[in-house]
């Protein structure tokens, strides 16, 4: 049986403030507008977005949402009427914009050579793809042992996970590192999704880790989404 995946590549091109003019963002059906949260009253309902209303997002490090039925988070805008809140990520979209399926935005993905590194069930296999960690690996699984156990190496090693989704993406590293992303316009070509998006939070809790070097602070990565087998 084939079985399909994505293949992701990510290319660092320049840094750039967040805010692109170029960019038309807009309400793709009508919500709440929230305020800043609050300990006391949560994020709250202060106004009204409708659909089809120009939005400018100002803080484009999305909220962690509870939900049990979607996988969302909330971006703080400005709308036409320079009223500023809290808007959720999947009722905004990017004007002339090709859209994710959702076989991409319904799924959480991984490096695929992970399945050899588990197949092989050796942690060597580990250091073919991902070198660094033959220096640091013991450092790092120090911070996980305690007085009652060792951890093994596999406990240790969960895989990179990657999320995307028409507005924002995120991407949280083996170590402990994440990152969260603002997607502008998505073009489809050849078979491929295009995009570029902004880094607009990074959270480097392994500063050892070489893969954040692509994902510095406002800076803007093109990235390519294409199936494959």
């Amino acid at each position: 049986m084939r079985k399909l995946m994505f293949i992701v590549v990510f290319f660092a091109v320049k840094t750039v403030s967040f805010c692109q003019d170029e960019v038309v963002y807009y309400a793709n059906k009508n919500d709440f507008l929230c305020r800043d949260y609050n300990s006391e009253g949560g994020y709250g309902i202060i106004g009204e977005i409708n659909k089809g209303e120009k939005l400018t997002i100002i803080n484009g490090n999305p909220s962690i949402v509870s939900s049990t039925a979607r996988y969302i988070r909330r971006v703080k805008v400005k709308t036409e009427t320079d009223n500023t809140g809290w808007v959720y990520t999947d009722s905004i979209s990017v004007a002339d914009s090709d859209v994710l399926p959702d076989e991409i935005t319904g799924n959480v993905f991984t490096h695929s050579y992970c399945l050899d590194v588990l197949q092989s069930g050796k942690r060597e296999t580990l250091f073919i793809y991902e070198p660094f960690w033959r220096n640091y690996f013991d450092k790092y699984k120090r911070r996980f042992n305690d007085e009652s156990r060792d951890y093994a190496w596999y406990e240790v090693a969960y895989v990179n996970k990657f999320k995307f989704t028409n507005i924002y993406n995120e991407i949280y590293e083996i170590v402990g590192n994440y990152y969260r992303f603002i997607n502008e316009k998505i073009e489809r070509r050849d078979g491929a999704y295009i995009f570029f998006s902004t880094c607009t939070y990074n959270y480097n809790n392994f500063a050892e880790s070489d893969f954040g070097n692509f994902f510095s602070l406002n800076k803007k990565v093109k990235m390519g989404l294409k199936k494959g087998w």
